[in-house]
């Protein structure tokens, strides 16, 4: 069974994980591989510098959503362009949310809201999943959301339970509700973790599964090994290649690295395989000067083959 038949059925998808691990790129091949399959896919992005459209040699205004390709859209999502579309939802007056929610005094005093950003973020997200299109049907069948880092990342996940502790009853309560359910919701939601085969960024990601699993009872999809090196030889290929000595010394020296970093790998997944049931999927390293949309489709295709995932 592959990565992708067991995500397809998912309205919503959040990758998260220490930061350089690749979250962004393994989110848009994601995005390109359900897409290919039919499924109408936005991509969300979160206060950052976006980096999605970049790809496909697009440019996307912050807030707006813009195509990609066919089923495949994506938004970035900032706290105060949020903020901006809620109030005029809610308002019906783009002048009137001006005059009110620009008021520097207003304005001054929403920026010590502890946790307005998380809640603008979230609820964003939860209106693109809940939007419908002319026939009543989902607008969208999958939203990918590459979260924040680990740290911020269980903050924004956090927020909702951190609400209906002080709140019982209202509609920020209510509204409070509809997301925590639509987040530990197994049968809608899938919480992955990318990380690479390296110490500290394997240890942080054990802790995260955890945390998410015990502490925050959401549901946990997959703990991705992004840039992995997989089997590169046996034993005795190995044997004959060192006793090769016409072969130049960067070549050879290249060539050692390597070897040396895809035992070390697959001792990282046997390692957390031990841990965790269910399979690890094992994202290949992907050898190339250049990153790019091409490259992004030889991932999308990783995720749709048949998964192997105990034999590293």
């Amino acid at each position: 069974m592959s990565t992708l038949s067991q995500l397809q059925e998912k309205r919503l998808i959040i990758l998260t994980g220490k930061g350089g691990v690749g979250k962004t790129t393994l989110s848009v091949a994601l995005g390109i591989a359900l897409a290919r399959t039919g499924k109408k896919v936005l991509l969300c992005e979160i206060n950052t510098q976006p980096k999605i459209p970049s790809f496909f040699g697009k440019k996307i205004a912050d807030g707006e959503i813009g195509e990609l390709e066919n089923n495949l859209s994506s938004v970035h999502i900032l706290p105060k362009e949020a903020m901006r579309e809620y109030g005029v939802m809610i308002l019906k007056s783009r002048l009137l949310y001006k005059t009110i929610f620009e008021n520097k005094f207003v304005a001054k005093f929403l920026g010590g809201f502890p946790g307005l950003n998380e809640l603008l973020t979230l609820g964003k997200i939860r209106y693109h999943e809940n939007q419908k299109d002319s026939a009543g049907k989902p607008l969208y069948d999958t939203i990918i959301v590459d979260a924040p880092a680990t740290g911020h990342g269980i903050s924004l996940l956090q927020f909702p339970i951190t609400i209906l502790r002080v709140l019982s009853r209202g509609p920020l309560a209510d509204e409070e509700k509809k997301l925590y359910d639509l987040l530990t919701d197994p049968k809608r939601t899938s919480i992955g973790i990318i990380t690479i085969p390296e110490e500290l960024p394997v240890k942080e990601s054990l802790e995260l599964r955890e945390t998410i699993i015990r502490e925050l009872n959401m549901p946990f999809g997959f703990l991705f090994f992004n840039s992995f090196i997989g089997p590169i030889c046996d034993d005795s290929q190995r044997e004959t290649t060192s006793r090769m000595g016409d072969i130049p010394v960067p070549i050879k020296s290249a060539a050692d690295f390597t070897l040396e970093r895809s035992s070390l790998h697959r001792n990282y997944f046997l390692s957390v395989s031990a841990e965790i049931s269910g399979g690890i999927p094992c994202v290949p390293y992907i050898y190339s000067e250049n990153f790019g949309l091409e490259q992004l489709e030889q991932i999308a295709d990783f995720l749709t083959a048949p998964e192997v995932t105990n034999d590293h």
